[in-house]
């Protein structure tokens, strides 16, 4: 899990490809960011990961040691119904 979490945070990061993030993600993902609507399905989070992707300025900032504790420190916060990486669930202290 934490290869598929570690490669997804690369993706991410890198911001070129937006199909490539997507594909962690199943059809019926559900993201939830404090203080923001809910975003539903592929076609919500296409939107999503677009919009920051464009965004100027815009990048992920994550290192593996951060990631490891993250994952092993909230591992039960983790939907178990999307294939999506936890990161985006979890609260980063």
């Amino acid at each position: 899990m934490l290869r598929r979490d570690a490669e997804w945070a690369d993706l991410a990061t890198a911001g070129t490809d937006v199909e490539k993030v997507l594909s962690y993600w199943s059809e019926d993902a559900v993201l939830i960011f404090p203080g923001q609507p809910v975003l539903e399905g592929k076609a919500a989070i296409r939107a999503y990961v677009t919009a920051s992707f464009n965004t100027p300025g815009f990048k992920i900032h994550w290192s593996r040691k951060d990631l490891y504790s993250l994952l092993t420190a909230n591992s039960h916060t983790c939907e178990a119904r999307t294939s999506s990486p936890c990161l985006d669930q979890m609260a980063v202290p």
